[in-house]
């Protein structure tokens, strides 16, 4: 069937799976003595990073070196550690008349454009203009199979979908991933066209392990200032139990809004010093133009040290034995596709849908080769946020 969806438990490697499929779809077309066309398109641009970069390592080892890369967004990405820019609309005819093997990445814009005006939330489901017009000049200047496949990374969210709504997906083969597939997604590809490695089976094969819940109070739906004061009480928590197992504590907190992660980060660098590392993904800063006008920027920060965001996510995965204790503050922008194994405590300190949540949570059930002692982690969060999630906390645990 030229459509499949991959319903596969968070941890269970959905990205080298990905890489294979667009490494295999170029093995076969170069014994057909063709050249493939394969699309990629997601909704994050740091997925897309950590993709090319599996891709390339199986292209390199296998010499083959006739691909080019099209980059289908408003974003940069690096190939090989050169910088693609986006290209523009001259470049259709080099994609079409492309005596290689061609890979295209469609992606939503840079990270600074998925939050609103007002700064205060994160938008998961941006469709950026270029995007959408780059994909729809494609299709009208390409014939119908010009694809050999379209991968559908985090078919859940809406960019991808909305990627894939504008091809004849009739005469594209076709394959979807989510950990999280919606209803709509599992309606598209039919029942009988789902692979599902469910969490379950993940925790059974010894994939991922398993979470445990720890209810910090008060019971208040929003606690303002007293969200870093709990935190810190949920960190003690958490370095008790990583010292039984002989863990360096990593707490990754989620929040709702970027608004108080520098304040939150601050009250923690006061109360702990410089004997817990604080990463901040990210924080608002106000600069001023010469017209006195205010400029908004997003920024990242290692204890209140700015970082580019990927250098402060490599910073978070390559730990050791001799690291500090870690802390991560967030407004959900750690999420889908970020793998930190060393994470053994998740904070949620918001509402958000159970997709949305499960996701978050799952960041802490990566097994750790480092650190095969790690067993099970910990799930933080409010009595109150607790109490509206049942159904996700029930299909977390059962």
């Amino acid at each position: 069937h030229p459509h499949f969806l991959f319903d596969l438990c968070c941890g269970a490697g959905k990205t080298i799976i990905e890489a294979f499929l667009v490494y295999k779809e170029i093995i076969d077309s170069k014994t057909k003595n063709k050249y493939a066309r394969v699309m990629i398109a997601s909704h994050r641009l740091l997925l897309n990073n950590q993709l090319v970069d599996i891709v390339n390592a199986a292209l390199t080892a296998n010499k083959i070196t006739n691909v080019k890369w099209f980059n289908l967004s408003s974003a940069t990405i690096k190939i090989n550690g050169i910088v693609a820019a986006p290209f523009k609309k001259t470049s259709i005819n080099t994609i079409k008349n492309c005596k290689d093997h061609v890979i295209i990445i469609a992606c939503a814009a840079s990270e600074k454009k998925h939050f609103k005006e007002n700064n205060t939330d994160m938008m998961e489901n941006i469709f950026n203009e270029v995007l959408e017009e780059n994909t729809q000049m494609i299709v009208d200047n390409t014939n119908t199979k010009f694809f050999n496949a379209i991968i559908q990374d985090e078919i859940h969210k809406d960019i991808p979908t909305k990627v894939l709504n504008n091809f004849d997906t009739i005469s594209n083969k076709v394959f979807g991933f989510s950990a999280t597939p919606n209803k709509k997604n599992i309606e598209w590809f039919g029942n009988e066209n789902i692979f599902e490695y469910w969490f379950c089976k993940a925790l059974e094969d010894g994939i991922v392990v398993k979470g445990k819940l720890y209810i910090s109070k008060p019971n208040a739906k929003k606690w303002k200032k007293q969200e870093a004061t709990n935190l810190i009480e949920c960190f003690e928590h958490l370095k008790k139990k990583c010292k039984k197992m002989g863990l360096i504590p990593v707490f990754l907190n989620y929040f709702s809004s970027v608004d108080s992660l520098t304040e939150y980060a601050q009250t923690i660098i006061k109360k702990y010093g410089n004997k817990v590392d604080v990463a901040v993904f990210a924080s608002y800063k106000e600069i001023k133009n010469e017209k006195g006008a205010t400029k908004i920027e997003i920024q990242c920060e290692l204890n209140g040290v700015v970082k580019s965001k990927a250098e402060l996510l490599k910073y978070c995965q390559e730990r050791d034995d001799d690291s500090k204790p870690l802390i991560i503050l967030s407004a959900f922008m750690i999420v889908e596709g970020i793998d930190i194994p060393s994470i053994n405590g998740v904070g949620i300190w918001c509402e958000k849908n159970d997709a949305n949540m499960f996701q978050a949570a799952c960041r802490g059930c990566r097994t750790d080769k480092k650190h095969p002692n790690k067993t099970h982690f910990y799930i933080y969060t409010s009595e109150y946020l607790a109490t509206e999630s049942k159904d996700f906390l029930t299909k977390l645990y059962n």
